[in-house]
Formats: structure tokens, sequence, C-alpha cells
């Protein structure tokens, strides 16, 4: 064979083997879901950190907090989450080395821990995810491996152990067209709008007369009146503020078209922000911000 021959053979044999490199790498590396659990048997979630734990459990239908509170629990979170449980990653890791876990945020003192089990108790998934400055990925492993993933989402946030951002803040919710009448009493001021015959009538002391429907000011009442929100919650703490409940700012009472009476009580808390006590319940309270309560707080001239 001659020297032109053999570099043919040469080239020949080393493009052979390129190709079955790569067919051999098109089968073995391909996407995968980094997460096991089914969502439909998914009953319980614990999200840990070195400094908070919580745990999500599901109550017959519905999901709820059941520590470190028990409440009421943002749908709209679980939603996300279980959303998450779908993303996808390279079969292949991007690193096997323990060393690696700080420089992706995968330590256990780093990472948020998951660990979901299903109805019967059985652990599902136990992994470490670690938090990403890149909207578009994030780094993962299961807890007991160093093989490191990178996901092809950041999903860090929708795993965050923070229980203020996932508790249902709705204190209390109505349809304004189911709202019968809104009475405002504050320290200097008390006044009550009433429903009747498709209008809305203003009464103070001798006072009363019917309000236009595009009122701003009986726009805003009924805005809050429908949807009555907190900014955080105070759990069984009432002893600490008694004495300023027992002092209201404003106590303001909610009547539905089919009778039912809610009850807010108001009082001062801090610079920005009052405490709000529902139908004299001790817990949990609620804090809500000051500018909400006093646009409240208005005179008749408002309303004509």
């Amino acid at each position: 064979m001659n020297k032109k021959n053999l570099i043919s053979v040469i080239i020949l044999i080393v493009l052979v083997v390129l190709f079955a490199y790569t067919k051999f790498n098109s089968h073995t590396e391909k996407k995968i879901n980094f997460f096991k659990a089914d969502t439909l048997n998914l009953a319980k979630i614990v999200l840990s950190t070195p400094k908070d734990t919580m745990i999500v459990v599901l109550d017959g239908t519905n999901w709820r907090l059941d520590y470190p509170v028990n409440a009421k629990l943002e749908q709209r979170r679980i939603d996300d989450l279980k959303s998450s449980l779908s993303v996808q990653t390279s079969s292949i890791p991007i690193s096997e080395s323990k060393e690696k876990l700080d420089k992706y945020n995968l330590t256990d003192s780093l990472g948020t821990r998951v660990q979901l089990y299903d109805k019967k108790g059985k652990l599902l998934d136990d992994v470490i995810i670690g938090k990403s400055g890149n909207y578009s990925f994030c780094n993962a492993r299961a807890y007991k491996s160093n093989k490191i993933y990178q996901l092809e989402k950041n999903v860090v946030w929708h795993f965050k152990p923070n229980v203020k951002s996932w508790r249902d803040r709705k204190i209390f919710k109505e349809d304004k067209n189911n709202l019968a009448s809104v009475d405002i009493q504050f320290d200097k001021n008390h006044y009550s709008l009433a429903f009747k015959d498709t209008v809305w009538t203003y009464h103070s002391g001798k006072k009363s007369f019917d309000v236009k429907k595009n009122n701003s000011a009986l726009t805003g009442v009924l805005s809050f009146a429908s949807n009555v929100t907190a900014s955080d919650f105070i759990d069984n703490d009432f002893a600490n503020y008694k004495d300023n409940l027992a002092k209201p700012k404003a106590v303001i009472t909610v009547t539905t078209a089919n009778g039912d009476n809610v009850v807010f009580t108001i009082a001062e808390k801090d610079k920005s922000k009052y405490l709000l006590m529902k139908d004299r319940q001790e817990t949990p309270l609620f804090e809500v911000y000051k500018s909400n309560i006093d646009k409240l707080n208005k005179k008749d001239k408002d309303f004509k």
C-alpha cells in the first residue's frame, strides 16, 4: 500500500471512529425528568434550609400548611411547585465531585432540601436544589449523591420554605354584589353605607343620602370590604397586643345579603401597619397597611 492510500485509510478510520463516538453519545445522553414523584400521588412536602423548615400536606382534596403553623395555603404556590416537578435535565451530570458542591450551592448548608412523600408516607424524592443567579437554570442533586445536574429552568424559588409567602393572605372575601352594608367607626368619625333597591345610601348622624354608583369613596370602601387581605400574620401572641386592641383605632362591620356579620377590629402597631382582629379571634392576628385603613376615614362630602 502506497503512502497516499495509507493516508486515505487512516482518514477513513478516524471518520468512522468519530461517527461511532457521536452516535454512541447521542444514545446515552438524553433528557430526563429530574424529579421522580408523580404529582397525582403527592401528599406531603417538606422544604428545609439550615434556618427554616416548612411542611405542606394534602388534607382531603386541599393542601394546607402543617408546620411551623397550621394555616391556609396560597393555591398558586402549590401549583407552581407541582409544575416544577416536571423540570428536565441531561441524563449526564455536569459533575460528580464532592468538592464542587460548594461551587454550585449544593451543600447541606447552602441548598434547599426537598422531600416529597406519597399518600402512604413513602419517600418519593429527596434532593438538594441550589440557588442560582441565572434565570434560565439552577443546579440540583439527590440528597445522598454527589452527582450534580443542571436543571433546564430556575425553579429554586418555588421550593423556598418562606412561610409568609406560602400563606393565604385572604382574611375575608365576598362578591361586592353580595354586600348589604358596611359600618365604619373611627374614634371621631362614624358612618355607614347600606344597599337597597340597587342604590347605596350613606348614613351619618342625621345625614342620609343616596350615593352615585361611580363615586370614588364608595368604590374604595366596597373594594376593601369585599377583599380584606393581610400583609403579614401574628400567631399565638394575643397577650402582647391585648392592650392595643382594647383601644381600637377603628371598628369595621361588614354585613352580607344573607345577614352574616364580620367584624374587624383595627388597632395601632407601628408606623406603617395596623393590627387587625377578625371576629374577636385571638389567633391569628393580622397586619394590614395603615394606608388601606386610613383611606376609609371619609366624610359625608366625599360621598356626594
